[in-house]
Parts: structure tokens; sequence; C-alpha cells
């Protein structure tokens, strides 16, 4: 299109910026024109990149599973680290989060988990995090694997439940930056080993984003996902680098000193 916009007849005076554009490139060298054009291709190339992004971030996030079927909105502005009786640990876990968030956005692509009992913030934490990246126009999803399970029992018999499933599993592998909350409460208090068909969908995704950042909440240990699901698929999603795990094991539950805003649990607004 710029080379339209140049190369056209003299533009009336009137339209200024058009008229100075023509004339520099009526007297430009052939080397200027060139580094002209070239600068506007990586513009344009930029622009189709982010448009691109952007038009894909809805597609995936809309395909989300959330608890309960209800969305959950957090940013790092909302923790509140004295709802916690161990202070200075509920500093460490956040500021730990903000630096794995900034680290996915600058183009890491490696897994983060969040390991500790009910209701000390770990999903809060990890949705946080997805807020972070989706500022970034940066495609992301969450899969709630309660959720995914119940979506499971509902796709046999029914082709428009298969389908539909078939579509939040693609949307898993497609997303920059995937949320699995809650893994391994699919094994239930026993820690049993998973169903087979949750087995093998967990097994395609994580094997699919080998080369994409994938969040895990848990409140198993690695060794008790490792009874629940095959070890190849725990090797997949949970780091073996302990900087990319946040160790929220101790932080009270605290699910009942939230207040509520907008029909969403939420900690204050609070900074740290």
């Amino acid at each position: 299109m710029h080379r339209v916009i140049f190369e056209m007849k003299e533009p009336p005076k009137e339209c200024e910026v058009a008229h100075r554009a023509w004339e520099w490139w009526t007297t430009a060298t052939e080397e200027e024109k060139a580094v002209a054009h070239r600068q506007m291709d990586e513009k344009n190339e930029e622009f189709i990149e982010s448009e691109c992004k952007r038009l894909l971030t809805p597609k995936t996030w809309k395909k989300s599973l959330w608890p309960a079927g209800r969305e959950i909105r957090f940013c790092f502005r909302d923790w509140d680290y004295t709802l916690q009786t161990d202070h200075e640990t509920a500093k460490a876990v956040a500021c730990q989060a903000k630096a794995l968030s900034d680290k996915i956005i600058a183009g890491s692509t490696d897994n983060a988990a969040f390991i500790g009992g009910t209701g000390c913030g770990k999903t809060s934490l990890a949705i946080a995090i997805l807020t972070a990246c989706r500022k970034q126009s940066m495609p992301c999803m969450v899969l709630s694997t309660a959720e995914l399970v119940s979506s499971l029992d509902s796709s046999y018999g029914y082709d428009d439940a298969r389908r539909q499933i078939s579509k939040v599993e693609q949307a898993a592998v497609d997303c920059s930056v995937l949320l699995l909350d809650d893994l391994g409460v699919e094994g239930g208090p026993q820690i049993k080993p998973v169903r087979r068909d949750m087995a093998q969908m967990m097994y395609r995704i994580s094997n699919a984003r080998l080369d994409k950042a994938t969040l895990v909440t848990t409140n198993n240990t690695p060794a008790e996902l490792g009874r629940m699901y095959d070890e190849r698929i725990v090797s997949r999603l949970i780091p073996k680098n302990k900087g990319q795990i946040v160790d929220m094991r101790g932080l009270d539950d605290v699910r009942g000193k939230r207040k509520r805003r907008n029909g969403n649990d939420y900690y204050r607004s609070s900074k740290f």
C-alpha cells in the first residue's frame, strides 16, 4: 500500500502529510527508498502479527473450563499478604509469581507449578500471570481438570459434546499460556490412577506444548501426581527447576477471608 501512496501523482498541498511524504519520495535516493520500504514492511509485519494475536486471544480464552463454571478475575495488585499468618512467605510467593510472569512475557516457554494446600491462593496467583499475559495480547486459557473430567463424561453418546471437547483440546494446544488448575483432584482422595481418556488427553496436550508455557496448580506432590499419571506426563508438566515452582505449602486457607467484587472472589488490593 505504501508503494501506491508514494508513486501516485502529486497530492493537493492542503493534504500536508501526504504532500510532504510525496515530496520526500520524489527527491529521495534509491538507497533511501529501499530503507523506507524495509522499515514499512517491518511495521506491516508487526501490525499483522499483533492483529493475529489479538484475534486468537478470545478464541482460546472463551474455550476455558472454569472451576464450577465461574470465571475468576485476579491481578497482582489484588494480592493481600496480610490475610496470611506468614506475611513474609505470602510476599515472597507473590513476587516469585510476578517474576515468572515477566519471564513468560519476555518469551520464556518454561512451565511453572504452584504447590500448596486448599485455599492458599495458588489459582489466584496463576490467574494473575494470565491477566498480565493477556494484556500483552498473548492467547491464554484455563482448564480446570475437574471440569475437564466432567466434560469427558458428557461427551459420550453426544456428537455435539464430542465436538466441543475436541475444540477445547485444540485450544489448549494452541494457546501461548495454559493453566491446568487443580491438577490431581481428578485422582480422588485415595490418589488412584486417573481414567484412561483423561490420561490420554493430558499426554496429548502436554506433548504438544513442549515449546509453550504451561502453569499448573495442585494440592499434590510430584510423587503423588506420578501415581495418578504416567511419569512421562508429570515430567512434561511439572518443572524440575525449583525456581519455577512456587511452594505455597504452609500458607493458610483464606477463602473465608476474601471479600467479594462483581460476584468473584478476590484478595483486597495491596502492594508488595
